[in-house]
């Protein structure tokens, strides 16, 4: 008997809803769990990475490849530019941008049309740009690329100008005329630097721009008439024009206008009875310590190539050697102090007006001030009068024919240190030219020597009982005597003819001469160059065959070890190329 099961509709439509829940519930089940499965994420994101890296490291590559383009382009233009500018290069300086560029394999980098060049007198300004091409190897970075570039290529520029110029620009050049240059041509040497020197300055200067003092040095340093004219003179006179510069004077650059300054007496202090210079009685002085002669003035503040070239060209050397005076008068006419000085001068004509507003202050930063000193040796001794300077002489003058006659006054009370004639010839016999005359004999006689300058045939020797010339003749002032008589020669020639004098009467005038020594000299003058560089002026030094001590001192004057030279005779002009080589420098501005 067969059996069925018979199972109704209802109940097989509930069976099926059932499956079909627990179905779905399981699909839900796996689609969470897939969800929540995080394996092989981290292959998925590493692969994201690496591509970055690579596109990134193929990136910095092509932009380390662009940057020494740029580099090597720039520090080509830089120099090429440089070269260019140089008021020294005869070249078209667009030639010699270009060139550089060949001679670096780089000629498709520039053009003609980019190089700009602007010149002036006292000037010269390049203006270059170039550019490079670089290829891009890893992919195209259009975000990097300048004007020009393309989806594949950079293109990297440089840019550069270079402008050598002198702006406003104060050179002293102290110079040393002593004697001793005039041995082995070393003035000749000296003329043919120091005039290269003047050139090279000036062919690289416009009008106005460069002024420049010549201060010739020996034994003392003359201002000339028209400068020391500005200055408060003690003792002044005319026949030259120095200045004893006491040692406090040479902690300072500047020179005042207003206080007293001590005026050298006019005098040789080398001259004596032995004619050892030839020298006679009314004679010009053979060796005064201030030369009174134009071209041993100084030059002050010209801005004349021609009249400083002339000026250097009349130079003559005779003399001791005071490079401390030659460098306090260097550094003076770079100080500010003597603007209404060179103001004065402009206003009388002595000075070119586009030189108003020298010496500039040392705040100024479009100024720059020079000292160049040059000397051949060690310093020797100053002279100076340090008594019997001025006042009322006891000598008279008088010329005649061109013989000038000078007269010894006594007066019999003492007041002059010539001691009484006897009334008697008692002293012809010392006088070794003229005769003895008779003389007045009152109660208050007065007595005179006459000593006649030399007129070709003798000097004559004489008493008298009047001057030579009587009412004509002229007192002298002992500045006036001095300026015709040397010291030594008046006491051991003049007064020795007296016969009446003793040593000590007469030598009070030959040791009137007292003077300053080496070592006080070397003071001062490491004083006054440290004065200069305190006001951030710049010193070179020459040192023309010294010795190893005077080139020491030479050095540490300077502003730097390379701001001296030491030379030869032969090698000046090369030291003085230098010099005015570095004062024209050039400026990279950009």
């Amino acid at each position: 008997m067969k059996r069925f099961l018979t199972i109704s509709q209802g109940t097989r439509r509930g069976a099926m809803r059932r499956l079909s829940d627990r179905l779905q519930s399981r699909a839900r089940i796996r689609g969470t769990r897939f969800a929540r499965d995080e394996d092989g994420a981290m292959i998925i994101f590493g692969v994201m990475l690496f591509g970055l890296i690579l596109a990134i490291s193929g990136l910095s590559f092509d932009l380390m490849r662009y940057e020494a383009h740029r580099e090597r382009l720039q520090a080509t233009l830089d120099r090429a530019v440089l070269a260019a500018a140089s008021l020294t290069q005869t070249l078209d300086p667009a030639t010699v941008v270009l060139d550089y560029f060949a001679k670096a394999g780089m000629s498709n980098y520039i053009d003609a049309s980019n190089i700009n060049v602007v010149a002036g007198v006292n000037f010269r300004r390049v203006e270059a740009t170039a550019h490079i091409h670089v290829p891009l190897h890893h992919g195209t970075f259009t975000v990097f690329t300048g004007e020009g570039s393309s989806n594949n290529t950079l293109i990297a520029e440089a840019t550069s100008i270079a402008q050598e110029s002198i702006g406003n620009v104060e050179i002293s050049l102290v110079l040393d005329v002593s004697g001793s240059m005039n041995r082995y041509n070393r003035l000749t040497n000296l003329k043919a630097a120091a005039k290269g020197f003047i050139d090279t300055i000036y062919d690289a200067s416009e009008a106005g721009a460069v002024s420049t003092s010549i201060i010739p040095y020996a034994t003392q340093v003359n201002a000339g008439e028209v400068l020391l004219s500005y200055f408060n003179r003690r003792d002044s006179h005319e026949h030259s024009h120095c200045i004893n510069f006491q040692s406090p004077d040479f902690a300072s650059t500047s020179i005042s206008t207003l206080t007293e300054l001590e005026q050298t007496v006019h005098f040789d202090p080398w001259t004596d009875e032995n004619n050892t210079y030839g020298f006679d009685l009314g004679d010009p002085l053979p060796y005064p310590v201030c030369p009174g002669e134009a071209h041993r003035e100084i030059l002050p503040w010209s801005g004349n190539r021609t009249a400083l070239k002339n000026y250097i060209d009349a130079l003559t050397a005779t003399g001791n050697t005071s490079t401390d005076i030659g460098m306090k008068w260097g550094a003076a006419l770079i100080d500010p102090s003597l603007q209404p000085v060179l103001a004065g001068m402009i206003a009388s004509g002595d000075v070119d007006g586009n030189l108003v507003g020298r010496p500039f202050t040392y705040a100024d930063d479009d100024a720059l001030k020079i000292v160049v000193v040059m000397t051949d040796g060690a310093h020797t001794s100053q002279y100076y009068m340090d008594q019997n300077r001025t006042g009322d002489s006891f000598v008279w003058r008088y010329e005649e024919g061109g013989v000038v006659h000078y007269s010894i006054w006594w007066d019999g009370t003492g007041s002059t240190p010539i001691t009484n004639p006897s009334g008697s010839y008692t002293y012809c016999d010392d006088w070794n030219n003229g005769s003895c005359e008779d003389w007045d004999t009152g109660t208050d006689p007065e007595f005179w020597f006459h000593a006649r300058s030399y007129d070709g045939i003798s000097n004559t020797y004489s008493w008298r009982s009047a001057p030579y010339g009587g009412a004509n003749a002229v007192r002298m002032d002992w500045n006036d005597v001095w300026a015709e008589i040397p010291p030594e020669y008046f006491s051991d020639e003049v007064l020795w003819r007296m016969g009446s004098l003793s040593s000590g009467e007469r030598n009070a005038y030959e040791n009137s001469v007292d003077y300053v020594g080496k070592s006080t000299k070397d003071s001062r003058f490491d004083t006054v160059c440290s004065a200069v560089k305190a006001n951030d002026a710049i010193i070179f030094s020459i040192g023309l065959e010294v010795t190893s001590d005077n080139a020491t001192r030479l050095r540490n004057c300077a502003s730097s070890a390379s701001h001296y030279y030491d030379v030869d005779n032969l090698d000046i002009d090369l030291a003085f190329q230098s010099i005015a080589s570095a004062i024209n420098q050039l400026r990279l501005i950009q």
